[in-house]
């Protein structure tokens, strides 16, 4: 099973010029890079695709139907996983980051 998160080109490009010593031409060259590998497997049955936006801003309905989609039971728990991540210590999914 794959699961691809899609999030908007613009978002995509301004973190990669933030986060990285990309340039902006750089950072389109990647992306186009990725949307063409996306591309190419998006169809096949094992992959799924869910959008940054929605998995931010509607985190229970995103993650029930991804785990509908990998036949594993939903439990709300899930949804606690913010609190638990070293790398990213926030006790929430902060929204304006989507």
């Amino acid at each position: 099973q794959i699961i691809i998160i899609i999030r908007s080109k613009s978002n995509i490009l301004n973190s990669m010029t933030k986060r990285s010593k990309y340039s902006y031409k750089k950072a389109e060259k990647e992306y186009k890079k990725a949307m063409d590998l996306v591309d190419i497997i998006k169809h096949l049955d094992k992959v799924i695709i869910v959008k940054f936006e929605e998995l931010v801003t509607n985190p229970v309905d995103t993650i029930r139907r991804t785990c509908e989609w990998l036949n594993i039971y939903f439990d709300e728990r899930i949804l606690q996983g913010a609190e638990y991540n070293f790398i990213y210590p926030n006790k929430l999914i902060d929204p304006l980051k989507a």
